[in-house]
């Protein structure tokens, strides 16, 4: 719990070495090449969206939705 916090705050903040490590995760655990640990999900996140922005919603958020709704909803 403590990690995750002082990851949370140096992600947000712009530690560069947290915000880089921050994004090989975050970018490796969408293209599918690794799981994203449990008790990493939050700081990395945290991270991605403090310093991505409106990026990460258009290019990662939105198209893992529309994948999630097509499959409970096909033909949407």
């Amino acid at each position: 719990m403590l990690r995750e916090l002082a990851l949370v705050r140096l992600g947000r903040y712009g530690e560069p070495a947290v915000v880089d490590e921050a994004r090989k995760r975050f970018d490796a655990h969408c293209s599918g090449a690794a799981v994203l640990p449990a008790d990493l999900r939050v700081p990395v996140s945290d991270s991605q969206l403090a310093h991505m922005g409106l990026s990460i919603i258009i290019n990662y958020i939105i198209p893992e939705c529309l994948t999630l709704i097509r499959r409970i909803m096909p033909g949407f």
